[in-house]
């Protein structure tokens, strides 16, 4: 089927969904909440799974209503109007393809879960930094008091949540390119997209082209002006992509970029002696009062000086929060300005509300034609240290603008963030080295991230002792190689990737070995370090050769970390 085939079909069987024959394929924690939520509402619903299903999983179903099958796919499966799938369960199953052949309509868990949302939706993806910034936009949630639930990759799925969403309930969502295989009508309120670099491949037949296709459904399916679409503008093939489509669509998405000024979106204002990103640097938003209203920014330059904060302003008070320096965007009857045009306009304060959410304003008014205008914090007072965090940062403070959330909230939130688990996680200290935990960097591009944070010891010799490896994605390590060379004085190896990853960056490292296990690449690690040196786990792979999820790798890190 087209694309446009594919939608139509989804929304007629969510217009019927009670009564309707549904399959779920996967019985995971997706596939499960999944098929409670449909059966709940009134589908006849049977799920099927390749694997077991746990005595619990099992009584579960049974409670609900959900007919289930387990230890391989029947022809059962395919007597449905709508299939299923749970993120785990890859498109070239037999079940799946035969589906698709048969123009039955196939859709993801979140997809499902979306059609019966009563709240706006912020959902974040990227090859990094997703988790990390799906739990900064919660903290700065919590911390301005609104409501919310945080589900989808990280913590609980989302469809175990959806009865307990109301109109002022945001849904804050981790979505994994898996769970956007399959969606034609998920439709976020605020999309972010933070970065897409090689992952998954063995799940996509190693073509970058398809995981990438995967991370940009997430705004090409359903995204409507009005809604946000927020994307980093440093990554060049996503910056190319978004804006492409987006001037295919005629709307504005919103980029955000710590390299270069920005007319529109936000940015890391340098101060100072040039160097990037010292202590002197901005935290800088120059944002619209509308998302992806349908209209095309004049090119402005951003005011070399813009007027401080007030510190002792009301916190509800325009001075407190945008600045009075306004570029007017022009609509699409306009006629194109001359290069650097723009109208300049005293500020508005913008709607500030701590309770409900945006609502759909409907007829663009001329208010929806402004930028906001804001320094918002030095990026010396960020919780969160390194390039990569930056990049978070940015994006979180952006959405939580877009939510209507004060920007001294903002600023509280960035300064209080204690980071997530298996994220460069300091674990402690052994004989003056400090031990990291950074199991969640599960690709070449989140090492890379994590070297990227460390510095060489101050005569210039290398300073970390890495521990890496685990089920091999198709990886190339080549972007690792300038970073090991300069940084890593040895490499512990680990899992099936192992001998890979030895024989592509073994060489540029001082010290190297080959572990059997998580204890014994800690105690070689902790032979190779010394006195202000830092061994890092950060695989680069899967964890699931020799652990259950990477939670569990890096569980079994610290244990070892703290036998020392």
């Amino acid at each position: 089927m087209t694309a446009a085939e594919t939608t139509a079909s989804i929304e007629s069987v969510r217009e019927r969904i009670a009564g309707l024959p549904v399959t779920v394929i996967g019985g995971a924690r997706s596939g499960l909440a999944v098929a409670k939520l449909l059966a709940r509402r009134g589908a006849h619903v049977f799920l099927t799974e390749y694997g077991p299903l746990s005595a619990d999983a099992q009584a579960d179903l049974e409670a609900s209503g959900v007919a289930f099958e387990m230890g391989g796919h029947t022809d059962r499966a395919l007597e449905a109007e709508l299939i299923v799938v749970s993120p785990g369960v890859p498109s070239t199953i037999g079940p799946v393809q035969t589906a698709q052949a048969r123009g039955i309509p196939v859709a993801s868990e979140i997809e499902v879960a979306s059609w019966f949302c009563r709240g706006p939706i912020v959902a974040v993806t990227g090859s990094n930094g997703k988790t990390t910034t799906t739990s900064l936009i919660a903290h700065i949630f919590e911390t301005a008091g609104r409501k919310h639930v945080v589900a989808g990759n990280i913590g609980t799925a989302f469809s175990d949540y959806v009865d307990e969403i109301d109109e002022d309930t945001a849904v804050i969502l981790e979505v994994s390119s898996f769970q956007l295989d399959h969606v034609a009508t998920f439709r976020p309120h605020v999309a972010v997209l933070l970065n897409v670099t090689p992952d998954h491949l063995d799940r996509y037949d190693g073509s970058m082209e398809k995981y990438a296709a995967a991370k940009y459904r997430l705004f090409e399916a359903a995204q409507q002006p009005g809604d946000w679409l927020i994307y980093n503008k440093d990554d060049e093939a996503v910056a190319d992509h978004v804006e492409r489509w987006a001037s295919g669509a005629g709307l504005t998405p919103v980029p955000f970029s710590i390299d270069e000024p920005l007319a529109l979106g936000g940015f890391v204002r340098h101060r100072g002696d040039g160097a990037a990103h010292i202590s002197g640097d901005v935290i800088t938003l120059s944002l619209p009062s509308r998302g992806n209203a349908p209209r095309r920014a004049i090119p402005v330059t951003p005011p070399a000086e813009a007027p401080a904060p007030t510190p002792d302003a009301d916190p509800g008070s325009p001075e407190a929060d945008s600045h009075p320096v306004e570029a007017r965007l022009a609509s699409p009857a306009d006629s194109a300005p001359s290069e650097g045009e723009a109208s300049l306009a005293p500020a508005a304060a913008p709607p500030e509300a701590s309770g409900a959410p945006i609502e759909d304003r409907g007829t663009l008014t001329p208010a929806d034609f402004l930028l906001r205008y804001e320094e918002l914090m030095p990026t010396s007072d960020l919780a969160l240290r390194g390039r990569h965090n930056l990049y978070n940062s940015l994006a979180s403070a952006i959405v939580a603008r877009a939510m209507e959330i004060r920007s001294d909230v903002v600023r509280q939130s960035l300064t209080s963030f204690e980071g997530v688990p298996h994220r460069l996680e300091r674990v402690r200290s052994v004989r003056g080295a400090t031990y990291i935990n950074d199991s969640k960097a599960t690709n070449v591009n989140a090492v890379w991230y994590a070297l990227e944070s460390f510095a060489a010891h101050d005569d210039g010799s290398p300073s970390v002792v890495l521990i890496a490896g685990g089920r091999d994605k198709g990886n190339d390590y080549g972007p690792l190689r300038r970073l090991v060379s300069d940084k890593v004085k040895g490499i512990v190896a680990i899992g099936e990737g192992a001998d890979k990853i030895l024989e592509e960056l073994g060489p540029l490292a001082p010290h190297t070995a080959h572990a059997a296990s998580m204890e014994e690449a800690v105690q070689f690690a902790s032979l190779m370090a010394e006195e202000g040196d830092t061994v890092l786990l950060s695989p680069a792979c899967a964890s699931f050769d020799q652990f259950d999820n990477y939670e569990h790798r890096g569980d079994a890190f610290k244990q070892a970390v703290q036998t020392l």
